[in-house]
């Protein structure tokens, strides 16, 4: 099964928007993301990458950004983001198109689903002083820890069983390495911790301050 392939199966099977409307651990996420958007000029011109059927998107457009655009691999998504008048198109977010910059590029839950995911091509795709903004799941609280210890399993395990398509089971501090590999540094990183039985969530805010 080819990546494409994967993400038409993943969509088709699961309700991600209600999701996030319904789970605590995802409602923190969007929460962090109107509070951060809300303090953006509205002409800021914004890249979702991974946007799925366009949750992000939405919000976006409900808080007055006109210049808003995502890319997805999943045609059953890019079809659901298109019927709600959303610019998106089908794309591998491995390459990003490079003959537009961007000021925001989002990757809202996308990094835990990759090897390696493409700092350096998001870098390329942002203007000087342009932000990244980041969000992961983590397993790091002591709830987490102590099931890893009583079961004898690993993080990456732990994680995948909660979502079989994750590759990384994120830290905060693995993911602020990450997102200051390629000439960006940390503005701001907040972990959410909604319950003790809930997957954590990280959010960074990535700063972009090399010269291009």
């Amino acid at each position: 099964m080819d990546d494409e392939e994967k993400w038409r199966a993943y969509a088709q099977g699961r309700l991600l928007e209600r999701n996030r409307l319904t789970m605590e651990h995802h409602q923190d996420v969007v929460k962090a993301y109107v509070g951060f958007f809300q303090e953006v000029d509205t002409n800021s011109k914004v890249l979702d990458l991974a946007c799925g059927a366009g949750f992000f998107l939405e919000i976006l457009r409900n808080l007055g950004f006109a210049n808003i655009q995502g890319i997805d691999l999943s045609m059953p998504f890019v079809q659901r983001a298109k019927e709600k008048n959303l610019r998106v198109d089908l794309g591998n977010i491995m390459q990003i198109p490079s003959t537009e910059e961007f000021d925001i590029i989002t990757c809202m839950e996308i990094f835990e689903h990759l090897e390696r995911p493409p700092i350096e091509n998001i870098y390329r795709a942002l203007k000087p002083q342009g932000r990244l903004l980041v969000t992961v799941p983590v397993y790091d609280s002591f709830l987490h820890k102590w099931q890893r210890v009583r079961r004898r399993v690993s993080k990456i395990h732990q994680a995948q069983e909660h979502d079989p398509t994750h590759l990384k089971a994120y830290s905060k501090e693995m993911l602020c390495q990450e997102v200051t590999a390629d000439g960006t540094r940390t503005l701001s990183s907040n972990e959410y911790r909604p319950g003790s039985r809930s997957k954590n969530r990280v959010l960074i805010v990535g700063l972009s301050n090399a010269p291009k």
